[in-house]
């Protein structure tokens, strides 16, 4: 079992044993002692080899929109800048309060791509994407989230064929949450069924035919669509002529 610890304070901490049972038998391990103390310093020496994977491979996240309305929907990408490294692995995630959120699917066109920063080409791959809709004024997302990166390195060693072997660099990146403002929907002219919809939308009703006979059928489709939190909107229940004799599709 392999464990990451973060601790959330200084000073001195006791991690307990850890026991399995075998055959019959407790087998334990010894207690372990931390002194934790501030965060070390980043690496100050470019060859370091950390300093070298930081900047070969690294993450951003990006948000479709910095200010919204309550109900407005907006969209967080976490995208990997790389150049040799593996897939990310997402250890804790932000802290988001007040939200709906929803995880996309990013169709594979739309994965990958090529970005130059201060002059340096890196390959880019959307990791993750999320739908994030603002419930309450006071929705926040805020804390970091902590995501491993792989990233490979060339090392002093050779294989017997002369090339240079790589060396593996695991990466654990703080990603700081984006900073939002959620503002409240105005009162003024606000409808009273108004639900929190919040969007430019559509709304159709279409009839299998304009004519039928008595004791003959007749389909009414509704159909709503547009963009924005369409997930808020309930369809009407059309009113039927007493003559009319409903069913469910």
């Amino acid at each position: 079992y392999d464990y990451l610890l973060r601790p959330r304070k200084m000073g001195t901490l006791m991690l307990g044993a850890a026991r399995i049972r075998s055959k019959g038998k407790w087998i334990e391990s010894k207690p372990l002692r931390f002194e934790i103390s501030k965060s070390a310093a980043p690496p100050t020496d470019q060859n370091d080899p950390r300093a070298r994977a930081a900047r070969n491979s690294f993450m951003k996240i990006r948000a479709s929109k910095r200010t919204v309305y309550v109900g407005e929907p907006l969209v967080l990408e976490y995208i990997l800048y790389y150049n040799d490294a593996e897939m990310p692995q997402q250890q804790e995630d932000l802290d988001i309060q007040g939200f709906y959120k929803q995880d996309l699917e990013v169709p594979e066109n739309e994965q990958k791509g090529k970005e130059v920063i201060d002059g340096k080409s890196y390959d880019t791959y959307i990791f993750k994407r999320q739908l994030l809709v603002p419930q309450l004024s006071s929705a926040s997302i805020s804390g970091q989230a902590l995501v491993m990166i792989p990233t490979y390195l060339p090392s002093k060693r050779r294989d017997i064929f002369g090339r240079r072997q790589m060396e593996l660099i695991r990466q654990r990146v703080m990603l700081s949450a984006p900073k939002l403002e959620v503002r409240s929907l105005p009162r003024e002219n606000r409808p009273a069924s108004f639900n929190g919809a919040v969007g430019q939308f559509r709304f159709q009703m279409d009839l299998s035919r304009a004519e039928v006979e008595a004791d003959g059928s007749v389909t009414l489709n509704t159909q709503l669509s547009g963009t924005g939190n369409i997930g808020l909107l309930n369809l009407p229940e059309p009113r039927f002529p007493s003559e009319f004799e409903a069913f469910d599709p």
